[in-house]
């Protein structure tokens, strides 16, 4: 009776084994369809968190844990963007931006953006190089998307891209001047500016592929083993009466 009941625990571990979600997959450097997101350097900002070098992570039980399991269809999830900086700097802003491609087609679109974010660093009315503007400072700025419903729709592999950058980078990009970052007409014009893919001189680039999996449905034969199991431990226990 004892085989028996060693059996029986050795069935319901495999068993639990089988049921635990895998790891989504830090993706370096995505090509093809999707375009790359480049950068030249990461000295003024860039994603990581004071726990790790990674600065995206999700939870799917509202923000007890966070981390970077795969999803599952009737899961509830929500990302956190953590965006470091290394130096003050001298430009306006600090931004985050962050996109899933929901309809897996390959490509991050305007309407795939989950989260956008800004963190003033140095006033408006500032427009000249200050002499503290290489002091380090290390701080981090953290960011929460809203929470979204994994639905059947996305059973597949979701590509995550999450992209840090500053004002002057952003300016640069769109035509302008150093000293254009600080005006308002085209800091009402940053967000679509900001692009998923495509060179920007400054900032920080992480990708992930998420794999979304339908709800987790037990075999037949696993039912068996772990229905016999649990017959054979109420054996024991009876005999043990």
């Amino acid at each position: 009776m004892k085989k028996v009941f060693v059996a029986s625990v050795l069935l319901c571990v495999v068993f639990l084994l089988t049921t635990t979600s895998h790891a989504a997959s830090y993706v370096p450097n995505l090509t093809g369809t999707y375009g790359d997101a480049t950068h030249s350097n990461a000295n003024w900002q860039d994603l990581s968190s004071p726990e790790s070098g990674y600065g995206v992570f999700w939870s799917v039980d509202g923000g007890n844990t966070w981390g970077h399991d795969d999803l599952t269809v009737g899961q509830t999830v929500q990302f956190m963007i953590s965006m470091h900086k290394k130096y003050l700097g001298t430009h306006f802003l600090d931004l985050s931006k962050t996109w899933l491609d929901w309809d897996q087609n390959g490509k991050f679109d305007q309407d795939e953006v989950i989260g956008y974010y800004t963190k003033t660093v140095k006033p408006v009315v500032t427009n000249t190089v200050t002499p503290d503007s290489t002091k380090p400072v290390n701080t981090f700025a953290t960011f929460y998307t809203e929470s979204f419903k994994i639905i059947d729709d996305y059973i597949g592999d979701l590509y995550l891209r999450s992209r840090v950058t500053c004002s002057e980078s952003l300016t640069s990009t769109m035509g302008g001047s150093w000293n254009d970052q600080w005006k308002w007409s085209y800091y009402s014009q940053f967000e679509t500016a900001f692009k998923a893919t495509g060179n920007l001189y400054q900032g920080d680039v992480e990708e992930w592929k998420i794999t979304v999996k339908s709800e987790p449905v037990p075999e037949p034969a696993t039912m068996f083993l772990l229905g016999t199991g649990m017959l054979s431990l109420l054996g024991v226990k009876r005999r043990k009466k």
